[in-house]
């Protein structure tokens, strides 16, 4: 399977909301534009979240697609004053068809992002509209799905969209990387749990489909991570640290500087 160019772009502009259900069921996903408000508090950042659903058998790809799709693209066009940030992405899973590992995800995923309006908006409420193009993808094929989506207002959103914002990915309070006999070794403070894969935040910096030996040291989770093929020692190493314990599973997001030889 080829990587894909493109496979989500997005464009925001502040236009006109609707109340309740805007979805669009395509390309074997259904997706639409959520909000728990259409109308802004004057400097107070509100959320909005692009819920994206595949159908069973199918999957969309994280920021880091792996060995194949590619990541979704954002382009905001805001008024004059208005700032947009995406909060983060996330937990990934592991996707593998025919010995191809991708990262992404089997089931529902809602993308959160931030609108921080001026200290004197516009009056009136300010919704949001979303031209979405996307990429579902089975065990046999992919689809490019696109979509023009108004905001749906729904004020149960507003406690469904601040979950989902506290349940992204946390930055850890220690880390560690060190590169030696040909392999990193991570070192990462998190809780246990019976499965601890690490997916790094751009491709060509580890081998995808090779094993993570992963052990436990108190409060400390190690894993030996294999570089891609010809991949050089980079200066830093970045990603989420996803552990799954008894069904739950949380993201853990790593930056840290790659040190020589081995732990001491």
């Amino acid at each position: 399977m080829k990587r894909f160019w493109g496979v989500l772009g997005i464009s925001l502009t502040l236009m006109g909301g609707t109340w309740g259900a805007a979805k669009v069921k395509k390309a074997h996903c259904e997706v639409e534009l959520v909000s728990g408000t259409a109308a802004p508090v004057a400097g107070q950042p509100w959320l909005v979240g692009l819920r994206i659903k595949p159908e069973a058998g199918w999957h969309t790809y994280w920021k880091n697609p792996g060995q194949t799709g590619d990541t979704a693209r954002l382009k905001w066009k805001l008024p004059a004053g208005y700032q947009a940030q995406l909060l983060g992405w996330p937990a990934p899973q592991k996707i593998v068809a025919d010995g191809i590992v991708a990262y992404g995800y089997e089931h529902e995923v809602v993308l959160v992002a931030e609108i921080k309006p001026p200290a004197r908006p516009p009056a009136g409420a300010t919704p949001v509209a979303l031209d979405a193009h996307w990429l579902a993808c089975s065990s046999e094929s992919c689809v490019i799905g696109d979509a023009h989506l108004p905001l749906t207002v729904d004020p149960s959103w507003s406690a469904r969209l601040a979950r989902a914002s506290d349940e992204l990915p946390q930055r850890v309070g220690h880390a560690e990387c060190r590169w030696s006999d040909g392999a990193y070794t991570l070192r990462v403070r998190a809780p246990q749990g019976e499965k601890v894969e690490f997916f790094p935040d751009r491709p060509m910096l580890i081998d995808e489909a090779a094993p993570q030996l992963h052990t436990a040291d108190g409060p400390v989770q190690q894993l030996v991570l294999q570089p891609a093929k010809s991949a050089k020692k980079p200066e830093r190493i970045s990603g989420t640290l996803v552990v799954t314990r008894g069904g739950a599973v949380s993201g853990y997001n790593v930056d840290v500087p790659v040190l020589k030889g081995a732990n001491p």
